[in-house]
Formats: structure tokens, C-alpha cells, sequence
């Protein structure tokens, strides 16, 4: 069995503090909910837990696969630049957290008992354009856990 709270937390301190946002949280905010004040912000967002076993096999254990977003919203204030000039190091950054240890080629989040990789893994969606001053990011990211 996994403790998913236990890896949901590491995955959450790992990414909360890869840059200086000034609003943090693990509850979902709507981006028109967070004033420019309260931005750069990151939220974090539980989606599936994919489990998977051998068939055929005694007592393998569940491989699960779980499933976060992190969403990264940004404000400018500067009409006349892109906000993506904003929002870019913050999407470098993140990536920069998950990155596979330079000796064992894994991110385990600190618990190499439970968790044997984690990667971003999918389209990061961007609103480029459509929010003006206002942008955001999608990040989606896969724990692959053994219970």
C-alpha cells in the first residue's frame, strides 16, 4: 500500500519552493479569482491514481501511477510585453525541480521506498494571448509509485 498523502506532500514541497510565488496552495483558486496582487501564484491539482498489476502473478505488487497539475497563473502589468515573459522562468523553474538526480537518473521525491520516478508528462497549456494580461500554464505531472 501507498501513502499517497506522503507523496502528494513531497511533490508539493518539491514545486512550491522552485520559485519565489507569492501565493501557494494545494486548493484549485479559478485564475479570475486571484488578484494580480496575489500573483505569481501555483496551485496544485490531484487528478487520477492509475493502478496496475501482472496478471497471472503471486503477489506482485500495485504499481500506481499518480496524477497531479500544476497550475502557475501570472499577471503583467507592462501592456505593452508578453506575459509569457513572466511566465516562462516559472515554467523553467518547475521543470527544474522534477529533474532526475544527476547520479541515479531518478526523481524519487525523498522516498525511494515508494516512489520510483516522477515527470512532467503531457502538453503544458498556455493561454497565450487570450486572457490579456493575464497568463497561465497547465503543467501535468505522473508519480509512479510501488505499494
Amino acid at each position: 500500500m501507498i501513502d499517497r498523502e506522503a507523496v502528494y506532500s513531497a511533490l508539493w514541497n518539491l514545486v512550491s519552493n522552485a520559485a519565489n510565488f507569492t501565493t501557494k496552495s494545494r486548493r484549485l483558486r479559478h485564475w479570475a479569482d486571484v488578484s494580480p496582487d496575489e500573483q505569481p501564484a501555483l496551485f496544485m491539482s490531484q487528478k487520477r491514481n492509475i493502478g496496475a498489476t501482472h496478471q497471472g502473478a503471486v503477489n506482485t505488487p500495485i504499481v500506481w501511477t499518480l496524477e497531479a497539475e500544476f497550475y502557475i497563473y501570472v499577471h503583467s502589468i507592462d501592456q505593452y510585453s508578453a506575459p509569457a515573459i513572466l511566465l516562462n522562468p516559472l515554467i523553467d523553474a518547475v521543470e527544474q525541480a522534477l529533474a532526475p538526480d544527476p547520479w541515479s537518473g531518478t526523481q524519487n521525491l525523498g522516498l525511494p521506498e515508494m516512489v520510483q520516478w516522477v515527470r512532467l508528462n503531457g502538453d503544458i497549456a498556455t493561454a497565450e494571448g487570450v486572457l490579456g494580461d493575464q497568463e497561465m500554464a497547465i503543467i501535468p505531472v505522473e508519480v509512479r509509485c510501488v505499494a
